[in-house]
């Protein structure tokens, strides 16, 4: 090819490139005058795809715009969807809707409005919204939502937060359950923000009108507390009560287990309890009757006293809990709020004072042998001042001690109380003991003893130490002669009360004398006392007025 003819193409294909430029050039100030012209176009016009509290609004005039709301709020229903399908409508007049498309707040979107971003909105629409615009009365609101069917509802599925469930003696998570009961809070705020944009339709469930859960399955503290419970199952957990040894069943203890509404491990304590009443059943012999072979040889039944076993349901459940949560195998006894020597055979074991008050003695055995035997005085029958009898245990040992009464005020060296103010001490100014002193110059209700016998006691004894009292006169033996004598004496007594609706505090000593005169009488003759009515009457009101505890 020739030179020349090489230089013709050249200019050719020049040509051609300055033609393309000049199109292209072209098309873009064609778009460039269009983009600009649509700019200003916009300056009175809303965007493309725009909308002005829900109402379309694209590439309309502000006047265009607000005929618009006029029109649709004026026909405006909004249908609300529930999760099984069901719908119900409001109305604009259902809510006291109100619209005023005059305040100037619509016109100052459009001016607020950047025409020369159009392009943007052709991809991303333009929601205006203007509170100013369309309102509703929220009362009004709230009347029109407790009429809606599906918050009056009866058979809404309640909503459940992810929870624990056992299974085959594992606990696993359970699943949350969005259910269908209104949250009548939530749903009357969505429908006035919906009814305010003027949107048709209201979706129960995509607006979360329902009561929504708040513990969801992949809650991780959910998640480690149920690790936790698995845990505590697999514990060793073993009661020790004597020769006794009653272990908790992996069953059992899954069945106690528990996490609460702010997931915490918590205790089903009623069925815990249940099962430690059942045990102290078992183990309590407080207030039981138990039998002693007696020195004498013979076999006596002591009647109940504060001696014995007797389980603290409350401070076990409370230890349990604890035991539980420690998470670590366990072999204990249970915790009680008595105690006893031994949980088999006889509860007090073979070291005990045994008290005989017929034959007016009193033996210390240790480890099965008498280390020590005395003749004593208990409570003097003819007052009614009776020495209890029964199994008690030893409340507290106390060296120079004073006892106080009502009339008195005495010193002992070795003072042992076993039943309230009932005690085991020395009484130095007696120069006798045994026989039937107790009849007619007895204690006060406590045993009486010798000096030396009193201090050999207190050495073998300590808090909790077995005395079983067993025997003794409770009235006084009266021939019928005897006993009509203290039956009119017993009336005198009573008549000596006075009225006992004007009793004062210083009654006491009165009513005290007649009850001690009644109770003195054998129960055969206690019938022929005509007044004795007026006695347990006085006896009734000083209680309730006084001192509840008085005349026991």
């Amino acid at each position: 090819m020739g030179s020349e003819e090489k230089d013709l193409k050249d200019i050719q294909k020049g040509g051609n490139g300055k033609r393309v430029g000049i199109i292209f050039g072209c098309v873009v100030a064609a778009l460039a005058v269009i983009y600009v012209g649509l700019g200003v176009f916009f300056q009175s016009h809303f965007y493309f795809r725009s909308t002005v509290n829900g109402v379309n609004a694209s590439a309309a005039t502000l006047d265009t715009v607000k005929g618009r709301i006029r029109q649709q709020a004026a026909d405006y229903r909004m249908t609300i969807t529930e999760a099984d399908g069901k719908s119900e409508v409001l109305s604009s007049q259902d809510v006291g809707m109100e619209v005023d498309v005059e305040n100037g707040s619509i016109d100052r979107l459009l001016e607020n409005q950047n025409g020369f971003l159009w392009g943007l909105h052709l991809f991303v629409p333009a929601e205006y919204v203007s509170e100013a615009l369309v309102s509703v009365d929220n009362g009004a609101v709230a009347s029109a939502v407790s009429k809606l069917d599906c918050v009056k509802s009866k058979s809404a599925i309640p909503t459940e937060n992810a929870t624990y469930q056992l299974k085959d003696g594992k606990f696993s998570v359970k699943e949350e359950v969005y259910g269908t009961e209104v949250d009548v809070k939530a749903l009357n705020q969505n429908v006035a923000e919906s009814m305010t944009s003027l949107q048709e339709n209201l979706d129960l469930v995509e607006s979360k009108s329902y009561v929504q859960p708040t513990v969801f399955a992949d809650n991780k503290e959910l998640g480690d507390l149920i690790d936790r419970l698995n845990e505590i199952v697999k514990i060793d957990f073993t009661y020790t009560i004597g020769s006794r040894n009653i272990e908790l069943t992996a069953e059992e203890i899954a069945g106690w287990l528990q996490i609460s509404d702010d997931l915490e491990i918590a205790f089903d304590e009623e069925s815990m309890a249940e099962y430690i009443a059942d045990l102290a059943k078992e183990v309590n012999t407080a207030g039981q009757q138990r039998t002693l072979m007696t020195q004498h040889g013979t076999q006596v039944t002591l009647g109940p006293g504060n001696y014995g076993w007797r389980v603290d349901k409350e401070g076990e459940l409370a230890q349990l809990e604890e035991d539980l949560l420690a998470g670590e195998d366990v072999s204990r006894d249970l915790v009680y709020t008595t105690t006893a020597h031994s949980h088999d055979g006889n509860d007090y074991g073979n070291s005990y004072v045994e008290v005989d008050l017929t034959s007016q003695h009193l033996w210390l055995i240790i480890d099965g042998a008498v280390v020590m035997d005395t003749d004593m005085v208990s409570g003097d029958v003819a007052k009614n001042r009776l020495t209890p009898t029964g199994a008690f245990r030893i409340t507290y040992c106390e060296k120079d001690a004073i006892l106080r009464g009502e009339n008195y005020r005495t010193p002992v060296k070795y003072w042992m109380p076993f039943a309230g103010d009932c005690g085991l001490h020395d009484a130095t100014w007696r120069r006798a003991f045994g026989g039937d002193i107790y009849l007619h110059d007895g204690s006060h209700g406590c045993v009486n003893l010798p000096l030396s016998a009193a201090k050999t006691i207190f050495s073998y004894v300590e808090t909790g130490f077995p005395v079983l009292v067993y025997g003794g006169l409770t009235t006084l033996p009266m021939t019928e002669e005897e006993a009509a004598a203290h039956i009119q004496a017993t009336m005198d007594a009573i008549n000596a009360i006075g009225d006992p609706n004007a009793l004062t505090a210083e009654s006491r000593d009165a009513i005290q004398n007649a009850v001690t005169m009644f109770y003195a009488l054998p129960e055969e003759y206690r019938g022929g006392v005509a007044n004795a009515d007026v006695m347990h009457t006085a006896v009734e009101l000083y209680r309730a007025n006084f001192d509840a505890s008085a005349f026991n």
